[in-house]
């Protein structure tokens, strides 16, 4: 019995030896503690490391919160510039705003391209907007970018079928742009709109813009619907048209569809658009 007491000891001091290598001071520590007071120790150890990653965690939403700050007072500078038509000063603060990669850093770089296009720096305006094109992009300015680009390019001189966009509002910006432009190809270009298989707001759209043209022709074709050549849905709204900008060969015209129509819906709306007008003769 005491040679098998000696062959433990032995054992125990050279296991003891071995642990002390790596550590004695921590094990030691451990096999004179009972359960209980290393699990509580331990748990200690973790909630310790815990507390250090919140307080981390914390600086950095700090940070993140007063640089968001900051991106704001400085977004809020530069809409202020491109309002009062400060072009230069405001390039440079969305540039600021946009290199600081907050939520404002998509609308930033819009405007930013919005205020080089406006200084006729075309090319350099495109190759900002070039950030949305992006696979990775995707942004809820992704659409406001593309039509802003087709503005860019028409006003380029560049030629840009509306046919080319499967989007309708990406139809109706080249559309409206083109009017502008050259209204003697926009207005053909509008009759196919309202003669095809466009969508209910496209057509209404091409309404619009031809009830404000000038041309003899965008006068003809808005008439041609006002009278009835067309859907119920388009005769009504080009009669609205014609009330909404008033004048006296739309009053004229006007009066001449309530006489002839037996249609109480198109005499309502007529009678509405002469409210419209100012004009209740």
């Amino acid at each position: 019995m005491f040679r098998c007491a000696i062959i433990i000891l032995s054992t125990t001091l050279l296991v003891s030896a071995a642990f002390a290598a790596e550590d004695e001071a921590w094990l030691l520590n451990r096999h004179t503690l009972p359960l209980w007071a290393v699990a509580d120790e331990v748990e200690a150890a973790h909630s310790a490391s815990a507390v250090e990653t919140s307080e981390e965690a914390a600086e950095a939403l700090e940070e993140e919160a007063a640089d968001s700050v900051s991106a704001v007072e400085t977004y809020e500078e530069a809409t202020e510039a491109l309002n009062e038509d400060r072009w230069d000063e405001a390039v440079d603060k969305f540039e600021e705003v946009a290199a600081a990669k907050s939520h404002l850093s998509d609308g930033a770089i819009y405007w930013k391209a919005y205020a080089l296009a406006k200084l006729g720096q075309r090319l350099k305006a495109l190759e900002t907007l070039s950030a949305f094109r992006k696979p990775s992009a995707a942004s809820r300015w992704a659409k406001d970018a593309k039509a802003l680009e087709l503005e860019i390019r028409q006003a380029s001189g560049q030629t840009i079928a509306p046919d080319a966009e499967s989007d309708d509002d990406l139809k109706l910006v080249v559309i409206s742009s083109l009017m502008n432009s050259n209204p003697d190809r926009a207005v053909p270009l509008l009759e196919k709109v309202l003669e095809g298989g466009s969508s209910p707001k496209l057509k209404e759209h091409a309404l619009f813009v031809l009830s404000q043209s000038g041309s003899p022709k965008a006068r003809e074709i808005l008439s041609r619907f006002a009278k009835g050549g067309a859907n119920p849905d388009l005769q009504m709204r080009a009669v609205e048209y014609l009330g909404l900008y008033g004048g006296q060969e739309n009053g004229a015209l006007l009066a001449e569809i309530f006489a002839s129509t037996v249609e109480l819906d198109v005499k309502r709306r007529i009678l509405s658009s002469f409210m419209l007008s100012g004009d209740q003769s």
